[in-house]
């Protein structure tokens, strides 16, 4: 887990902001089903909390998954297993948020073109140094809808919350 990323979620969730947050479970990849009842489940409250008018923050757990093997093509299809997995909460959702978050490179190209169909957007500047955000294209799932793509590796601990506060 990239303890920078942990670092501004701690910060948001300790904040006075009104923000739900719903935990993904990525470990239940190792039960036979589970990324599939983990993910209807974390879309099911997602939905709802939104269609509540509700700003909702989805995170995955932040203790490291650990295989019993070595092997780099199991890791690698098991990280692609939960990123799908991911994409699939956000694809799911019929209603609209306010904007929208990802953090982290691949995650955010995943969620952009898989999920909300973003093939044009209008770069509308950085929210913070290093972290663009674009209004997403007439052909994407949310036309005009703010999305950030807020990389792994950038910021500081109060970044995350700074944005959240911007947006909201």
């Amino acid at each position: 887990m990239c303890k920078k990323t942990t670092d501004q979620l701690e910060y948001l969730k300790n904040g006075n902001l009104p923000v739900e947050f719903i935990q993904y479970d990525q470990h239940r990849v190792l039960e036979k089903n589970g990324l599939q009842e983990e993910t209807r489940k974390v879309a099911a409250e997602a939905e709802r909390l939104v269609r509540a008018g509700r700003i909702v923050a989805i995170h995955t757990r932040r203790d490291r998954l650990d295989l019993d093997t070595d092997d780099s093509e199991k890791q690698l299809e098991v990280s692609t297993k939960i990123s799908d997995a991911i994409v699939r909460v956000i694809a799911g959702l019929d209603v609209r948020p306010r904007f929208l978050i990802a953090k982290g490179g691949i995650t955010s190209s995943d969620i952009a073109t898989k999920a909300l169909h973003i093939w044009r957007a209008k770069i509308m500047g950085q929210i913070e140094p290093g972290i663009p955000v674009w209004l997403a294209g007439p052909e994407s799932k949310f036309p005009g809808m703010a999305y950030i793509i807020f990389p792994g590796n950038v910021g500081n601990e109060k970044s995350l919350f700074r944005i959240v506060s911007k947006l909201m």
